[in-house]
């Protein structure tokens, strides 16, 4: 308290967040409605690569490559394949403690897995485009190939965990 009676700006706002807060700590499991527009939010990302793709690829026509491409090249698949392979990395590290994680933190991990999936293959739809800002052209950067195989890894990942769904 100040001197005025008045209660301090930091003892107000902890009051605030204090009464904020939700009485069950484990409050990190989304509800099947949000989960289905998330995964079709995510569904969407490669198609919007699509539509995106020729306005980055007419601004880089003629650029010459960098002397680091072939590197670059590199990074790039290593990058799209663990995205693609990180929620089988997870699920196969958490397959002796999954109960007791899921008890601990309130979340369920299917919902995790699933997020991960998704959004790992929506987000391997979007790297050829900023590959492509970033480097200039390559034949790896071709980005249709690379939205065609998110989208299916998604709808993939989507109908492994549909229970997660329904």
């Amino acid at each position: 308290m100040s001197a005025g009676g008045q209660p301090h700006l930091a003892e107000v706002i902890l009051s605030r967040l204090t009464a904020l807060r939700d009485p069950e700590p484990h409050h990190l499991r989304t509800g099947k409605r949000a989960m289905r527009l998330r995964c079709g939010g995510l569904l969407l990302v490669p198609l919007t690569a699509v539509e995106v793709a020729p306005f980055v690829e007419s601004s880089h026509r003629g650029m010459q490559r960098s002397a680091w491409s072939p590197l670059a090249n590199v990074l790039f698949v290593v990058g799209a394949l663990f995205l693609f392979a990180a929620p089988f990395i997870v699920e196969f590290l958490l397959r002796t403690s999954r109960k007791r994680l899921e008890e601990a933190l309130g979340t369920d991990l299917d919902q995790l897995l699933l997020l991960m999936g998704a959004g790992g293959s929506a987000s391997v739809s979007m790297m050829p485009l900023i590959f492509t800002a970033l480097v200039g052209s390559s034949i790896v950067y071709n980005p249709y190939p690379w939205a065609a195989v998110s989208f299916l890894w998604a709808g993939f990942w989507c109908w492994r965990f549909w229970h997660v769904l329904r």
